[in-house]
């Protein structure tokens, strides 16, 4: 699955039923990152099971993963209804 940064989007994981929830809060759209710059990104993802891996990629060259299982009380307070959010 592959969203815009500054995106969000409410998809189906491939082969389940499970809705996995994802905003991109940065980088934005329209910001530039030049060949050897440091990429800084924040945002967040929600699903029904524990995420276990978050690819980060740019023009198709995987660049790294992302850390999961940071506390995101604006995430938890906005999705008070969903377990482990």
């Amino acid at each position: 699955m592959t969203t815009e940064p500054g995106g969000n989007a409410a998809l189906t994981s491939p082969g389940t039923d499970e809705t996995v929830r994802i905003e991109i809060e940065q980088p934005q759209p329209g910001d530039v990152v030049h060949p050897g710059d440091s990429l800084l990104g924040f945002g967040w993802v929600l699903a029904d099971s524990r995420v276990r891996d978050i690819v980060v990629a740019m023009d198709g060259e995987v660049l790294g993963h992302a850390v999961t299982g940071l506390s995101r009380t604006d995430v938890a307070e906005e999705f008070a209804d969903h377990p482990g959010a």
